[in-house]
């Protein structure tokens, strides 16, 4: 909408009924666009679904969205709940955040990755949400479009892990979960990963690189020239079906004076993410191995 001069209407002042009016009407169009930005409320004929005005946010670009409304929502079965929504700050696009089933509910908390928008309580019985069951949680005031996650050190757009024990982390360990010349996904708790990783649950929704130190240790087979190889993939792609070096991530190589002799290697490498589930393919080869171990430690992520 185009924009309006705001004037404090003023009748005292404003004495002329135009002048008073065009004021009220001005003032109006310019409190409008703020005030109604994702408002939440009932649909035109109240249902079970809630309607969120069209709305604006700033990422590193500008995201405008229309009207957007919720899916059907479920009553509660035995005791009340609370349901809060949100705005995806990556995507502008709403998320219903189910709260869980109580005699005395509490609202379910909003992620770093959420713009508050509202709460609501549900009980057995409804069968349309009014506006006097919607309570408007938005905030002139939030949390910056790419907060630090906890136990993290942001530098730009890329954010560390900074805890106490870094290398305490739970590892992801590839040679045991995945086989050697295959490739399988890996992606946190939930994504439909063939591998779920705890470690990478905390991702914000606008992380796009994995931050990871692959440590192998290797065991030779023999005195040839003894080499693993590890390769990455972003998890939307088409499974690969071949270990190719440009989508290698690490390697190890060394000449063994006899069998048995044993090497440790680390590399710090970045892994491009799958933008639907956050998941990447992950796949090793080996020459002259008879024992390695590959473990995947988490170190942070880059945001777009």
């Amino acid at each position: 909408m185009t924009v309006g001069t705001y004037e404090q209407p003023d009748y005292t002042v404003q004495t002329n009924a135009t002048a008073y009016k065009i004021a009220i009407d001005e003032g109006t169009g310019v409190l409008a666009e703020v005030a109604a930005n994702f408002a939440p409320h009932e649909s035109a004929v109240p249902d079970m679904k809630v309607v969120v005005d069209a709305g604006k946010l700033f990422t590193s670009l500008l995201i405008v969205k229309a009207q957007q409304t919720t899916a059907t929502l479920v009553a509660p079965v035995t005791n009340p709940r609370i349901d809060r929504i949100a705005i995806d700050i990556a995507t502008g696009d709403i998320v219903v955040i189910a709260g869980t089933e109580a005699a005395s509910p509490v609202a379910p908390g909003y992620s770093s990755n959420h713009y508050p928008v509202c709460q609501f309580q549900l009980a057995t019985s409804t069968t349309q949400i009014f506006n006097s069951l919607i309570v408007d949680e938005r905030s002139l005031i939030h949390k910056p479009v790419n907060p630090v996650v906890a136990l993290h050190t942001r530098a730009g757009n890329k954010q560390l892990w900074s805890g106490d024990d870094a290398a305490g982390s739970s590892s992801f360990l590839a040679h045991s979960a995945i086989a050697v010349n295959t490739f399988e996904t890996v992606g946190p708790t939930g994504s439909g990963a063939t591998n779920e990783w705890p470690e990478m649950d905390d991702l914000p929704s606008n992380a796009t690189i994995l931050l990871v130190d692959i440590t192998t240790r290797l065991t030779s087979s023999s005195t040839s020239e003894a080499s693993l190889r590890v390769f990455a993939a972003q998890g939307d792609l088409d499974t690969p079906t071949t270990h190719v070096e440009d989508s290698s991530v690490a390697y190890a190589a060394f000449d063994p004076n006899a069998a048995s002799q044993v090497m440790s290697f680390s590399n710090r490498v970045e892994i491009p993410l799958g933008p639907t589930n956050q998941d990447f393919w992950l796949g090793w080869i080996q020459t002259f191995l008879s024992d390695r171990v590959i473990a995947i430690y988490y170190r942070g992520f880059i945001t777009d």
